[in-house]
């Protein structure tokens, strides 16, 4: 009877040992997830002011009061700039800046460092246009200086890159 009891108590203590350490990596697991889930907030938050801060045309180079000074320009992000070419002829051009619109030609350059890539832009009846907001356009509403999306097919017949557009979009 007494070896039933000290068993029953061995097993009430084991029992209680592991729901402490079970309650303890529970405790800790849960301040980690709420003290990253503020990190993140705050980080987000500073970064949203931040970006308020440098888009009013001045820049603040520390909290204190009078350390600002007035930004030369507005920093413009660049593009994000792509060319693939599927074996098909298949063209995917992203980011191209228009240099040229006359009749149903667009021409377009993707430059990097002193590189310049510049495609010529075929479009027909069947080339799809659209806004940056995703809104369907037409060819007037390409400008030079606007930054497009161009997909369609290589033309074989060309020695300057010219693409057959299925679709051109302007993005922001």
């Amino acid at each position: 009877m007494i070896l039933n009891w000290v068993n029953t108590i061995s097993t009430i203590s084991r029992n209680l040992l592991i729901a402490g350490a079970v309650s303890v990596a529970a405790i800790i697991f849960a301040t980690l997830w709420l003290y990253q889930t503020n990190a993140q907030s705050v980080s987000y938050t500073s970064s949203a002011a931040a970006s308020q801060r440098s888009m009013s045309g001045t820049v603040y180079l520390s909290g204190k009061e009078g350390a600002k000074v007035e930004a030369a320009s507005a920093t413009v992000k660049a593009p994000v700039q792509e060319v693939h070419i599927a074996n098909s002829g298949f063209t995917l051009v992203r980011g191209a800046r228009v240099v040229a619109v006359g009749g149903s030609q667009i021409r377009v350059r993707v430059a990097w460092g002193g590189t310049d890539f510049t495609w010529e832009v075929a479009t027909d009846i069947g080339t799809k246009f659209y806004a940056s907001s995703g809104e369907k356009e037409t060819l007037a509403g390409i400008q030079v200086g606007d930054i497009v999306t161009v997909s369609g097919h290589l033309a074989q017949q060309s020695g300057e890159p010219v693409i057959n557009a299925d679709f051109v979009r302007e993005s922001k």
